[in-house]
């Protein structure tokens, strides 16, 4: 009896240190934002399965969710007053966003490259009255001057 709780409470503390150990490495790795992805590539739709590092800068992903929610609160022009957008593509994609207004997103993926940032998202749109599923979105996020700033906006209708 006593060998048996002497075993169960080493196996214990080896899980334990197994967690620890995988969370301090986590933290100290925050430069990997993504610590598995799964992209379908066979699918006709961009189609990912990722699990982020919870450790990761989420500056980046701030600056995105509130060009959508600038989106989803019909403020479209404020939301893409972007870096890397004519006015002739805002006009457009504020026209498409009125007639298919967004109603919810996730984060499908996220692929980072220096001081440049793509979040991929899943949306979700109005139409007729009814949600449905929409295509992806994209928002690319620079680090500019110092500081996080969504440049681009693209998605499908």
């Amino acid at each position: 009896m006593q060998l048996e709780a002497s075993m169960k409470l080493r196996i214990l503390i080896v899980i334990l240190v197994a967690i620890v150990s995988c969370a301090v490495y986590l933290f100290f790795s925050r430069s990997n934002p993504v610590v598995y992805r799964y992209v379908d590539r066979a699918s006709a739709q961009y189609s990912a399965f990722i699990i982020q590092n919870p450790f990761r800068d989420l500056e980046p992903e701030l600056r995105a969710e509130a060009v959508l929610q600038r989106l989803k609160s019909r403020n479209c022009q404020q939301a893409l007053t972007l870096q890397g957008l004519h006015s002739s593509r805002v006009a457009y994609l504020c026209e498409r966003e009125q007639k298919y207004p967004l109603g919810s997103w996730s984060v499908m993926d996220r692929k980072d490259e220096g001081q440049k940032i793509q979040l991929i998202y899943r949306t979700n749109r109005s139409s007729g009255g009814s949600i449905s599923p929409g295509a992806p979105a994209w928002i690319n996020v620079e680090k500019i001057n110092g500081e996080w700033q969504a440049t681009d906006y693209e998605t499908y209708y």
